[in-house]
């Protein structure tokens, strides 16, 4: 078989069942298919009229400086040079792009050395635990005067402003690492922030009633989902501790609920939050290593 032999040209909308497949049969996991309907760029590579790889290009409106590329090659055509002009196709036309952001499982050796041969550098690991709501928090001790209410409890429209300033401002300024494209008063927030939230499993975290800490949450297959969490407080020691009552809070009230699990992503640039999993007790985790390529 020659490269000769292999095509790439952009996907046409059959083509989205057969990538979506190559990416779930390459990576082993459903979370590593992309949404291919909602790329900007999708190419496929084909052989004998069979797709053997795939690629997409992907815009955050949120994060839109650095678009986010996705590639996937079937493991008897790999090392033939596919995955690189996919990767060609895909960003030929995005001059003036700053960088690209990629993504594979920490112990996926070929795809890091893939990723690495193209020039891209790791940049941050989203560490992915499961967690048991029964076990709670280990030695978790709220600092003297926080309290913690549900978003239910502060429902009126003045609170509830108060709790969106929050999370948008604590957002913008742990995400430095992948600017924001809107700015902080931009009514999308309040859907990005509140869409699909649950007031009952979402938390503020009060002193002398201003907010110092929140934490947001859905339900998805049974298990809580925790999405935000923050508590930025000049002292690590306090800060740490705030978020295992709000994460702790969040696991007691699954539990009385009957939701025997929860998940949720914290990132290497957030080094305090990192350690919240060490006082979890954690099912099963695992952890996306993102990449940053710089043109």
């Amino acid at each position: 078989m020659s490269t000769n032999d292999i095509k790439i040209a952009p996907a046409k909308e059959a083509d989205l069942s057969g990538a979506e497949a190559l990416f779930r049969d390459r990576f082993g996991d459903e979370a590593a298919v992309p949404p291919f309907s909602e790329a900007d760029t999708f190419f496929v590579a084909k052989y004998d009229e069979q797709i053997v790889g795939a690629g997409a290009l992907f815009t955050s409106f949120l994060h839109r400086e650095i678009p986010r590329v996705a590639i996937a090659v079937r493991e008897k055509f790999q090392r033939r040079g596919i995955g690189r002009d996919l990767h060609r196709a895909l960003t030929k036309r995005t001059e003036g792009t700053p960088g690209f952001d990629g993504a594979c499982f920490d112990d996926d050796a070929d795809a890091i050395g893939f990723l690495s041969r193209l020039g891209y550098r790791p940049s941050l690991d989203c560490f992915i635990p499961v967690v048991d709501t029964a076990a709670g928090v280990s030695d978790g001790a709220l600092p003297t005067g926080i309290e913690i209410a549900s978003f239910a409890s502060a429902a009126n429209p003045i609170e509830r402003k108060s709790s969106l300033d929050f999370l948008v401002a604590s957002y913008i300024r742990t995400h430095h690492w992948s600017p924001v494209a809107i700015g902080p008063n931009d009514p999308l927030w309040e859907k990005i922030a509140f869409r699909g939230l649950r007031d009952d499993f979402s938390l503020v975290a009060r002193r002398d009633g201003k907010i110092v800490g929140a934490s947001t949450a859905h339900v998805e297959e049974k298990a809580l989902q925790i999405r935000w969490v923050f508590a930025p407080f000049p002292d690590a020691s306090q800060e740490l501790e705030i978020l295992k009552g709000l994460v702790g809070a969040q696991l007691a009230r699954a539990h009385e609920s009957g939701l025997e699990t929860a998940t949720f992503e914290c990132d290497s640039t957030d080094p305090v939050l990192f350690q919240i999993p060490r006082h979890l007790k954690v099912l099963s985790a695992k952890t996306w290593r993102r990449f940053r390529y710089a043109p």
